[in-house]
């Protein structure tokens, strides 16, 4: 996600679809910034993607509006 943020940095709306957990957590001490995302869509997305996006302190995302997810 991180190349995603940097190469796509006016990126307003992400999904992720992929309930398998991730092989390789980042361990990177890298900001992981989206600065003009304002719709995240994570229902279809494993626990580890959402404990990324929005439990891990390195992860930025100051004009999200919008967040999908699903409940369990």
């Amino acid at each position: 996600f991180w190349l995603i943020s940097r190469d796509m940095p006016h990126l307003e709306q992400l999904q992720i679809s992929n309930e398998c957990p991730q092989t390789n957590k980042p361990c990177s001490s890298a900001m992981l910034t989206f600065p003009h995302l304002e719709r995240l869509d994570l229902k279809y997305a494993h626990a580890d993607y959402v404990e990324l996006f929005l439990r891990t302190p390195k992860t930025s995302l100051p004009r999200l509006s919008i967040l999908r997810m699903r409940n369990k």
